[in-house]
């Protein structure tokens, strides 16, 4: 099996902008520790092994001086670690062990304290300092949920948090010293701040989803709207603060590219600046040197990079492009790889997003990556129920899973059939992950004459039994996304009443440890593939994987079922059947 790019998840920043940590995955498939300097001319960064692989939910904490709090899973509890460099690997050493509930980790710019270590049992929140020495000390107990901490000042005192209650999310303001937890009078929710001027980013919703605004810590200073953020298309995300915590920068995703701009919230005044088209994963930090954030592009997977890195104008390989393709009821924006001739490429794949709320971006993807370098073109559709392109775009999956979102790939898949047929080519291939997989499994079984093939890994049987079946936090997701009804009043589509009517060969591929999309939901369909009399590991492939969990495609740990996907997508051009488990 060929070797992926290494891929980073979960980017934390200390305090003050001098130090980031992040999860690294190896060509090995190993997950390990990552840590980067940020105080130089040159971001440097250094693999910390050692102490055994870590998984997804490991939470590192950088503390600013080259250490890191680190929070892992380990047999039933979670250990709470500070790892050091020790010459080519690391010393690790237990602080403390805790239960399973859950634990978030926060950098705090207290410079007597590790880390700001949260804790909720029955619903009541306690936060914890732990300080230098490594112990932890009780702060206060809150008798609800808080979320999302945000320093208000520079000595680890004072932040701003969400509290969960049965109205709604509110913003509070936490005061570590005295233990108090008071609402603030402001209407919307506080998203950025800056503590060394006092100003505040709140977002508050309108009508058409939520504009952000400012205002102050203190409240002296009424709730106004920047004049130039009114004409900005697309979802608005602070990025990070300058040092000074007057100037926010702002990712702003327009369709499948990530922007970038910068508030000067004294002035409203909006600059953008001119980066690659790529992708924004996740937070940055904004240090004397300039800001620095996560970026990848179709070519280049995740890494950090500061804005003035792209001051050259440098570019890099164009291996994919955006473009407008047809959809049921007007154009909608693709991300392609594969070329401009990409409708005559021997073997193509139609990509379909999960989510349901979500898009396909402009970025590293490992999955088109390795279909490309097989010679497979990929035409990914944002069709409408997608993000990024206005709520009236978006809000079409609100009761409607499988209604305009499928309509919308039908009607790509027309056209690409069309026009393929008229050259002789065979149809494409569709691939699914997650909801995207409901959706191709769905548009495979009601025109199957549009596809040679259907690749669905971790498929949804349906919303209403999603809602069944998942977690507390998977059902307050499909009564969100409107998934338990339709706005016609039919039935929600269902993956079962529809799947004698698939021809194409079909691989179904879903992690046993998926906590998202129970993995029973593909060993139902697997038995109706059965009752309706295609043959497994001849008319259809399905497997499991034992250590996976619900991004089997994504990042780490991906090179195995990649490969799987790869393989049988590949096979699209001769007609092959999957090969026998």
């Amino acid at each position: 099996m060929r070797e992926q790019p290494r891929t980073r998840i979960n980017f934390r920043f200390d305090a003050y902008g001098r130090q980031a940590a992040c999860l690294a995955g190896l060509h090995s498939g190993e997950l390990v520790l990552e840590t980067w300097d940020l105080g130089g001319k040159r971001l440097r960064s250094r693999l910390l092994p050692g102490g055994g692989p870590e998984t997804p939910r490991s939470q590192p904490v950088p503390t600013g001086d080259g250490r890191v709090v680190l929070l892992r899973a380990a047999a039933g509890e979670q250990e709470l670690l500070l790892v050091r460099p020790a010459g080519a690997t690391a010393a690790r050493h237990c602080l403390a062990r805790l239960g399973p509930g859950p634990v978030r980790l926060a950098a705090s710019p207290d410079r007597g304290a590790l880390a700001l270590v949260t804790t909720v049992a029955d619903r009541h929140t306690t936060l914890w300092r732990l300080n230098g020495s490594g112990r932890l000390d009780p702060l206060l107990t809150h008798p609800r949920p808080l979320t999302g901490a945000r320093w208000l000042d520079t000595t680890g005192r004072i932040l701003a948090a969400t509290e969960w209650r049965d109205t709604g999310p509110v913003t509070v303001i936490v005061d570590l010293g005295a233990g108090t937890v008071s609402p603030v009078a402001c209407p919307g929710h506080w998203v950025a701040v800056g503590p060394r001027s006092g100003l505040v980013l709140v977002a508050v919703r309108s009508g058409h989803g939520a504009r952000l605004g400012v205002s102050t810590m203190d409240g002296k200073r009424p709730l106004w709207f920047p004049r130039a953020l009114d004409g900005v298309a697309g979802s608005v995300t602070p990025l990070a603060v300058d040092p000074a915590g007057s100037r926010f920068a702002l990712r702003v995703q327009q369709g499948a590219r990530t922007r970038l701009a910068v508030l000067d919230a004294r002035t409203g005044a909006l600059r953008w600046h001119r980066i690659p088209d790529g992708d924004i994963p996740g937070a940055g930090t904004w240090n004397s040197a300039g800001l620095v954030f996560a970026f990848s592009t179709p070519d280049q997977p995740v890494t950090l990079t500061r804005l003035s890195a792209f001051a050259a104008g440098k570019r890099g390989r164009a291996v994919a492009h955006r473009e407008t393709v047809p959809g049921a009821a007007g154009p909608m924006e693709a991300v392609v790889h594969g070329g401009r001739d990409w409708r005559e490429r021997p073997r193509l794949v139609i990509a379909v997003h999960g989510g349901p709320a979500s898009l396909w971006r402009f970025g590293y993807s490992p999955m088109f990556h390795r279909l490309a370098a097989d010679g497979v073109a990929v035409v990914a559709p944002n069709q409408r129920g997608s993000t990024g392109y206005g709520e009236d775009h978006h809000r079409r999956l609100h009761r409607g899973w499988g209604v305009d979102d499928l309509r919308d790939i039908l009607c790509l898949a027309r056209s690409v059939r069309s026009h393929r047929l008229r050259l002789g080519l065979p149809p494409p291939a569709i691939l699914g992950t997650s909801f995207g997989a409901f959706l191709a499994v769905l548009a495979a079984c009601d025109e199957p004459e549009l596809f040679s093939r259907c690749a669905a890994v971790s498929p949804l049987l349906s919303g209403p039994r999603l809602h069944r079946d998942g977690s507390a936090a998977v059902r307050a997701m499909v009564e969100r996304h409107g998934g338990l009804t339709t706005a016609s009043g039919a039935p929600p589509r269902d993956l079962i009443d529809c799947v004698q009517r698939l021809r194409a060969p079909l691989l179904v591929l879903h992690g046993q440890q998926d906590d998202a999309v129970p993995v029973q939901h593909s060993r139902t369909l697997r038995a109706h593939l059965i009752a309706a009399g295609r043959r497994p590991g001849a008319e259809f492939d399905y497997r499991e994987v034992p250590d996976g969990g619900h991004s089997l495609l994504d990042g780490i740990g991906s090179a195995a079922p990649t490969a799987v996907v790869a393989d049988f997508l590949s096979a699209a051009a001769s007609g092959n059947r999957p090969r026998r488990s």
